[in-house]
């Protein structure tokens, strides 16, 4: 069974991908490891842009399994369109920051502030986790071997290749046996990519595969989000102010 980071993060205790909340750039206390710093300078930027976002692949596939667009708008709420696809089931999320829509297997229905469901998002007091330095992935810690290329046009990749327990990765029901990530940059140094592979085991004898790359929108690229959602009946909210 193959499954990417970006919908395993809850059976990994470390929680990698895209759900994670953590940053190195916060947390991080341990000796760097070679190429770490030029990782982090574009976390930092990812932290800071108004806007920009992401789209994960699975690389067995090349199917594309989630994307998420962003902006942050003059006083700092943020709109945002995230669209995800995986085991044959599609959804969708889009907020203006104001107002929110879902849709799941092309029902689309617009939430009210009542809803569980429904959250507004700052860039200060309540920061969507996916506009934060955790999407890039990295630990600092379990690092067992580093791989660095130079390409004669200036690109490069940095290649961590890690000892699962010491990085403190599980996988519930089985065990994970390896796990890598390889950052790609451009001739700027800016990361523009992180693969992220891990193989395993359940208990059962079932084996565990995920092999998935993100790629990162151009910093400060992103226009008019526009909401794909189509709503047959919109319920008002307005008594709920």
């Amino acid at each position: 069974m193959k499954r990417c980071f970006a919908k395993a993060a809850a059976a990994l205790t470390a929680a990698l991908l895209l759900l994670s909340g953590c940053s190195v750039l916060q947390e991080s206390k341990a000796e760097k490891a070679q190429g770490q710093e030029k990782i982090e300078a574009s976390m930092k930027r990812y932290n800071d842009q108004q806007s920009g976002g992401y789209e994960v692949y699975d690389n067995t596939t090349g199917e594309l399994l989630e994307s998420f667009v962003y902006s942050f708008d003059e006083i700092g709420f943020l709109a945002y369109l995230l669209e995800t696809h995986y085991d044959g089931a599609d959804y969708k999320e889009f907020s203006t920051g104001y107002e929110m829509y879902v849709e799941t297997d092309g029902k689309g229905e617009k939430l009210k502030k009542s809803d569980e469901r429904f959250g507004v998002y700052d860039r200060e007091l309540s920061r969507n986790s996916r506009t934060t330095d955790s999407v890039f992935g990295l630990l600092d810690r379990g690092i067992t071997d580093t791989q660095i290329t130079e390409n004669a046009d200036g690109t490069s990749t940095i290649k961590y290749v890690y000892s699962p327990q010491e990085a403190g990765l599980t996988l519930e029901g089985g065990k994970i046996s390896s796990y890598e990530t390889e950052f790609s940059l451009n001739s700027s140094d800016e990361v523009v990519s992180v693969r992220q592979k891990a193989e395993g085991e359940y208990d059962g004898g079932e084996k565990y595969l995920s092999d998935c790359t993100i790629k990162f929108i151009e910093p400060d690229s992103v226009g008019v989000i526009e909401n794909p959602i189509t709503v047959e009946e919109e319920s008002s909210d307005a008594e709920e102010q």
